[in-house]
C-alpha cells in the first residue's frame, strides 16, 4: 500500500468519525439528561457518603410521619431540630428538640421535650406531656410526680439507671470494656469498606436548595448486598456479645437471616429514597422517604387490616461551621426524681417467677 492511499484512508476515517461526533453531539444536545461534563452520580454519592465520615459539625430539621391507613386512621408525627458536634472525637456532642404528636379520630396528644448528649453524660427536659389519667398513673406508680419534673434538666446517667433497674429486679449486664468496643467498632467498620449498599436508580437531574446547585437523585437500597454482610455483621457482634450462645444455633441465625430479609423485602417491596447532594461540595443538603407498606398480613399484626404509610424529610446545613452546646448548669438525677416504691421493688423479678407477694397478683 502506498503513502498517499494510506494518507486517503486515515483522512476519510478521520472525516467520517468528525461528521458522527458532531451528528451525535448534535442530537444528544437535545436530551435535557446528557452533559459531557456531568458527574457520574455513583461518584458524587460516594463522595457525599465519605464526607459525612468526616464532617466535624452540622445542623439538622427532620419531619418523619407514621400513618396507619386502616378503619381507624390514626397517626403518629415527630418533628426535631438538632445539632451534631464531633470536633472532638472522644466526647461527642449532640443536642435536639423533639415534639411527637399523635392524632386519632377525635383525639389529639402531643409531646415536646429536648435532649443533650456530651461524651457519655446525657440530660433530657420535658416541656409538654399529655395528662391522660392511665399515664399520669403509671408515673406516680414510680413516685414521679409527672408536673414537677416538667421543664427540669434531668441527667440520665449510667449509675442511676443502674440502681433504678435493680430496685425492679432487673439484671443489668456489665458494658462491653472501652478497649473491646473500639476493636468491635474496628472490626465493623473494615467489614463494611467498599461495600455498596445503595444503588442509582434515577438521575433527577439538577436542583438548587438555598441558592446553591444541588444534584437530585432515586437511590435504591442494594437488597443482595444486605443479604451478604448482615450474616457477617452478626458474626462480629455474637464474637464480642457477653452472651453465651452455642455453635449450632449461631449456625441457625446465620442461615435464617438471608431468608428474613427475603421476606420482608418480598412484603415491603423496593426500599428507596430521595437524596439532594451539593454539586460542589458534595454534601449532603436533604434526604426524603415515602414508603407504603401492607400490613394485613402475617408481618405486622393488624386486627382492622390495612396499611401503613412511613414518610420522612431531612435537612442539613451549616457543615463545618461552629456549633455551640453545653450541658445544663441546673439538673436533677435519676435517683432524685424516681423514686421507686417498697411494693415495687424486685416487680421485674416477681413478674418473671411468678412468685408475687401477698395481696399482689401476676397481670393476666
Amino acid at each position: 500500500m502506498s503513502k498517499a492511499i494510506l494518507i486517503k484512508i486515515v483522512t476519510a476515517i478521520v472525516i467520517i468519525g468528525a461528521i458522527g461526533s458532531v451528528v451525535a453531539l448534535y442530537t444528544n444536545l437535545w436530551s435535557p439528561s446528557w452533559n459531557p461534563f456531568k458527574e457520574k452520580p455513583e461518584i458524587v454519592l460516594a463522595k457525599a457518603i465519605k464526607n459525612i465520615q468526616e464532617l466535624k459539625t452540622f445542623h439538622y430539621t427532620g419531619k418523619m410521619k407514621i400513618e396507619f391507613l386502616n378503619k381507624e386512621k390514626f397517626s403518629i408525627g415527630i418533628d426535631m431540630t438538632g445539632d451534631i458536634d464531633n470536633t472532638n472525637k472522644d466526647i461527642p456532642k449532640s443536642s435536639v428538640s423533639i415534639k411527637g404528636s399523635f392524632l386519632g379520630e377525635g383525639m389529639e396528644l402531643s409531646v415536646k421535650g429536648n435532649l443533650v448528649s456530651i461524651g457519655e453524660e446525657a440530660y433530657g427536659k420535658i416541656e409538654e406531656f399529655p395528662k391522660i389519667p392511665s399515664i399520669v398513673m403509671m408515673f406516680s406508680m414510680l413516685g414521679i410526680d409527672i408536673e414537677k419534673i416538667k421543664n427540669v434538666w434531668i441527667k440520665i446517667d449510667e449509675k442511676s439507671l443502674k440502681n433504678f433497674y435493680e430496685k425492679l429486679g432487673i439484671k443489668v449486664e456489665k458494658p462491653l470494656p472501652k478497649e473491646e468496643q473500639e476493636k468491635l467498632l474496628n472490626e465493623l467498620k473494615e467489614l463494611l469498606k467498599g461495600k455498596e449498599f445503595l444503588k442509582i436508580k434515577t438521575d433527577l437531574g439538577e436542583k438548587e436548595i438555598d441558592g446553591k446547585k444541588v444534584y437530585h437523585y432515586l437511590v435504591l437500597i442494594n437488597k443482595e448486598e444486605l443479604k451478604k454482610i448482615f450474616p457477617e455483621i452478626l458474626d462480629v457482634i455474637l464474637k464480642y456479645s457477653q452472651e453465651t450462645i452455642s455453635q449450632k444455633e449461631k449456625e441457625e441465625m446465620l442461615k435464617e437471616i438471608p431468608q428474613m430479609i427475603d421476606k420482608a423485602f418480598e412484603k415491603i417491596g423496593e426500599l428507596d429514597f430521595e437524596i439532594w447532594i451539593g454539586k460542589k461540595d458534595k454534601m449532603i443538603y436533604k434526604i426524603s422517604f415515602d414508603k407504603e407498606i401492607d400490613i394485613s398480613k402475617e408481618m405486622i399484626s393488624s386486627p382492622s387490616g390495612g396499611k401503613i404509610k412511613i414518610s420522612g424529610n431531612f435537612n442539613f446545613s451549616k457543615f463545618n461551621e461552629k456549633i455551640e452546646i453545653k450541658k445544663p448548669t441546673e439538673f436533677k438525677t435519676l435517683d432524685e426524681i424516681i423514686v421507686v416504691p417498697d411494693w415495687m421493688k424486685n416487680f421485674y423479678q416477681f413478674y418473671q417467677e411468678g412468685t408475687f407477694p401477698e395481696g399482689l397478683q401476676l397481670p393476666q
